[in-house]
């Protein structure tokens, strides 16, 4: 199937960032050395990063649903707050992160997540922080949230707040997705569904393939490489690689179905080619091809 996309438009984890890129990292930490990519910091060292990093995250999570809870008793449920707080929060934690050294990231295109919406943002899922690198740059995101984490008490109020939508949900899901982009949301899906095993991508999920069909909205794929892996499915956070994990988000041009179908597809196989072109961004993009 061929795609109006360049796959060399992102670079190869180590080689020089485009003028354009945006890149985070800790310069104070050149002083210990573990800035540099090569350098393999001591092991104990490395969980300690990375555990201050998380300790910033999970007490920065439990202190916002904290404040949500008392917002709603105090001025009423408002989810676009409740969203702005959860996209500063992110934007906070990947700030701590590049800030300590856990991640050195480049990002490029960010541009295009910004203003206003409807916007239909997909992503590939590599790490525990997915999310968190997407949804910083968007000034109002809707989620899709899985059974595990709805279920747990942190994360439960937040789900609540930001009015996440379940991604077990079926056809109702895509129904309440195209419902928010009709009336000028943005919403973001992973079409992996679960964190991306170690080969490289998982199976593509057709849900955001129906989303844009339904909605009529272009896909907005956005790419993460992460070098060398980290937080992967089975992975706990003092799991940590023997060097600072190098993570580039790159925002794609968008995918119109309109270019991918010749109109005289059926609902279901018009779904599977979108799914498929959009898969394929990601094969020629992370060379899995």
């Amino acid at each position: 199937m061929e795609s109006n996309l360049d796959p060399g438009c992102c670079p190869r984890p180590g080689s020089p960032p485009p003028p354009e890129a945006t890149i985070e990292g800790a310069q104070w930490y050149r002083l210990l050395l573990v800035a540099d990519p090569t350098y393999k910091a001591p092991r104990p060292w490395r969980q300690l990063v990375a555990g201050l990093t998380f300790l910033y995250y999970g007490v920065g999570l439990a202190a916002l649903a904290v404040w949500l809870l008392v917002r709603e008793k105090l001025v009423g449920h408002d989810v676009f707050a409740a969203q702005r707080l959860v996209q500063r929060a992110y934007a906070s934690f990947i700030a701590v992160a590049a800030w300590l050294g856990s991640i050195r990231l480049t990002t490029r295109g960010a541009e295009a997540l910004a203003g206003p919406g409807p916007r239909l943002v997909v992503a590939n899922h590599p790490s525990l922080i997915d999310s968190a690198l997407v949804v910083r740059h968007l000034p109002q995101a809707d989620s899709f949230v899985s059974p595990e984490w709805a279920t747990r008490p942190l994360f439960r109020t937040l789900v609540a707040a930001v009015e996440a939508l379940p991604s077990d949900a079926g056809a109702a899901a895509v129904d309440a997705a195209v419902a928010r982009l009709r009336a000028g949301r943005s919403v973001v899906m992973f079409p992996e569904g679960t964190r991306s095993p170690a080969a490289g991508l998982g199976r593509f999920h057709r849900g955001a393939a129906h989303v844009a069909l339904a909605s009529g909205c272009d896909l907005l794929p956005v790419v993460i490489r992460i070098d060398p892996p980290t937080t992967r499915k089975g992975e706990r956070w003092y799991d940590v690689p023997e060097k600072v994990p190098e993570v580039e988000v790159r925002v794609m041009p968008p995918l119109s179905p309109g270019k991918v179908l010749d109109g005289s597809e059926s609902p279901m196989l018009a779904a599977r080619k979108v799914n498929a072109a959009l898969r394929d961004i990601y094969e020629k993009v992370l060379d899995l091809g």
